[in-house]
């Protein structure tokens, strides 16, 4: 079948598929994207912060360099420059919590990896506003992306293509057909050459990818106080300044939750934990907000083809490092779905990896 009549369609409305959206655009495709108006994808809530450096031991996550480096060559793509409005490339710093945080950093920091990406102060930073005594790890290249307007804008982008068109519905998977490559709707059937899901937390129950997903709930505090840094900070919970005297603070994590809705008053974690390193008094909660992320058994996405039905493939799986890990990880399906070559995409991804079925 020839590039451009190569219809592709998505299922899901959140940063996986409008990432993969664009690049199936972008490479020559006709691209079908439905979301369920119903369902709240993570992606509309997400901090969409973006950090290679993770955990108590400053340890470079998985393909964090690659993974960097895709995610700024997005915003070169032709047609997609403009889209670099909606990402915040801003230092991260972590202040060292004790000297023994401090002496692990010191150890590692003669690993070449971190070379590009962080180095460390041994001063503290902002002593009038910030407790750290010790100094602490600056993340060269961190930042945060607006994750909604980024969606809006990319969807308003890829319209104009002539491409691509995005429809707020449901879509049932028994109106999906993958032996005759169609959508069985009320209106009429749509054919299709490749069929992705890119549902979140809501694939639990795909009835073609039965892969164990774990809901991780984070909630968000956004507010206000005086003021004006030009770093995000991580010190067990994050800090990000959004501008006009306002910052987004999260995240909890929570894998036992009674409702998907946010608290009613700011979580005590959060707030705590905000005390535990920030002086200056908070003026105002403006808003709380939760989503549950899809995570996975073994922090790893879930990406590849149905083994039986080939029209068939899964995008999900993303968790708490979807802006990070969303452009290169689409890139690379693009491809496999282009060229029906699901061997490109990592190994690791595979959606029938043991780890994932364990109880």
């Amino acid at each position: 079948m020839e590039m451009e009549n190569k219809r592709i369609i998505i299922v899901g409305g959140g940063l996986a598929g409008t990432f993969l959206a664009a690049n199936l655009v972008q490479k020559g495709a006709s691209v079908i994207q439905y979301a369920d108006p119903q369902k709240i994808p993570a992606s509309s809530v997400a901090a969409g912060l973006v950090n290679p450096v993770t955990g108590r031991q400053f340890a470079i996550s998985w393909k964090a360099i690659e993974f960097l480096t895709a995610l700024e060559s997005f915003f070169q793509l032709p047609g997609f420059e403009s889209l670099a409005a909606h990402y915040h490339s801003l230092p991260i710093y972590r202040p060292f919590p004790d000297i023994r945080s401090c002496n692990d950093w010191t150890a590692r920091s003669h690993d070449s990896r971190f070379d590009d990406i962080a180095t460390c102060t041994y001063e503290a930073w902002k002593p009038e506003w910030l407790i750290n005594p010790l100094g602490g790890m600056i993340i060269h290249r961190g930042g945060w992306l607006n994750v909604n307007s980024f969606i809006n804008a990319t969807r308003g982008l890829l319209q104009k293509t002539g491409r691509f068109k995005f429809i707020a519905e449901k879509i049932n998977y028994s109106e999906i057909d993958p032996q005759l490559s169609n959508l069985q709707r009320l209106e009429g059937n749509i054919e299709f050459s490749q069929l992705v899901f890119c549902e979140g937390i809501y694939g639990t129950l795909n009835p073609w990818f039965p892969a164990k997903l774990v809901p991780l709930k984070g909630q968000l505090i956004t507010f206000r106080t005086r003021p004006n840094l030009n770093r995000i900070i991580s010190s067990g919970q994050f800090m990000v300044p959004l501008g006009e005297d306002l910052y987004r603070l999260g995240s909890t994590y929570e894998l036992n939750y009674y409702t998907e809705a946010p608290n009613t008053e700011p979580p005590q974690e959060l707030v705590q934990g905000l005390s535990s390193f920030w002086l200056p008094k908070v003026t105002e909660w403006v808003k709380l907000e939760a989503g549950i992320r899809p995570t996975t058994l073994d922090r790893k996405p879930i990406i590849g083809q149905h083994p039986e039905w080939p029209t068939l493939w899964i995008f999900n799986g993303l968790g708490t490092k979807g802006v990070l890990q969303a452009p290169a990880l689409a890139t690379q399906l693009a491809n496999a779905i282009l060229n029906q070559s699901p061997g490109e995409i990592l190994r690791d991804c595979n959606p029938n990896r043991i780890a994932l079925h364990k109880p």
